[in-house]
């Protein structure tokens, strides 16, 4: 039983020292600061969401040419079958 505790001790010390070795490594090795991360992120995310916009308005357009097709067929083939 003694055992058992001392390899879990010894775990979870190896994942403590291993936690902090990959920190240090993160921190030295990353690409930007985390102001200019965050820029970035703002950035995209700026971008994305003008592509959104800009993506739904296209679709809105779509759909009101097609219904304005639909209606004006509709009125062609009710004129030209003579109901009413």
């Amino acid at each position: 039983m003694e055992n058992q505790k001392s390899n879990i001790g010894v775990f979870l010390k190896g994942l403590l020292l291993g936690s902090v070795i990959f920190g240090a490594v993160a921190l030295f090795t990353a690409p930007h600061s985390g102001a200019e991360t965050r820029l970035i992120i703002r950035e995209k995310s700026d971008q994305l969401r003008d592509k959104t916009v800009e993506t739904i308005e296209n679709v809105r357009d779509q759909v009101d040419t097609a219904i304005s097709d639909v209606l004006q067929r509709k009125d062609t083939t009710v004129e030209g079958s003579g109901a009413l």
